[in-house]
């Protein structure tokens, strides 16, 4: 009888659906999923920024768009590092450091969409607010080198996590 339940136990323990072991280097390929994304997104949004400068800071609807673009790329690429689970303490501080990145980023985006309103209304550059974009965006870039030097650290390789270059 004891044996008979402990055959049992050890089949079900069996049976039961491991939890997948995602690692540190999940986590770092799922920050790079979007980088050709970006680096598309990024070239677009500076010619509509000239383009928009030459107009006086007038109808910036195309560069509002490619900014709410830009900002979905961000979710997305926030969504997919969430769902990875880091496997050392290190993978975990790093996956906090990219996330602190993509919000700076985000929110950078955020008040320079703001800004191109503005400059749209009064036709009139918005000089405070992308300064202070560009500060946002200046703050994520150094988490995300701080996050990139962490997950080196860690053993993780640009190269097998499928990334661009570092900035």
């Amino acid at each position: 009888m004891r044996r008979a339940a402990l055959l049992l136990a050890s089949c079900l323990a069996l049976a039961a659906p491991a939890p997948a072991a995602a690692d540190d280097l999940s986590v770092r390929t799922a920050a790079c999923s979007n980088d050709a994304r970006f680096a598309d997104l990024g070239g677009r949004v500076a010619a509509e920024q000239r383009v928009v400068a030459r107009r006086n800071g007038r109808r910036p609807g195309r560069l509002l768009r490619l900014l709410a673009e830009t900002r979905r790329a961000v979710a997305d690429t926030r969504a997919a590092i969430l769902a990875e689970e880091p496997s050392s303490a290190g993978g975990t501080r790093a996956r906090r450091l990219q996330l602190m990145a993509l919000r700076g980023f985000d929110t950078g985006l955020r008040i320079e969409a703001a800004s191109a309103r503005r400059s749209g209304r009064s036709g009139r550059p918005d000089g405070r607010g992308l300064a202070r974009a560009h500060r946002s965006h200046r703050r994520a870039l150094g988490l995300e080198r701080r996050a990139v030097r962490m997950f080196r650290a860690l053993g993780v390789s640009d190269e097998a996590a499928g990334c661009r270059p570092p900035l």
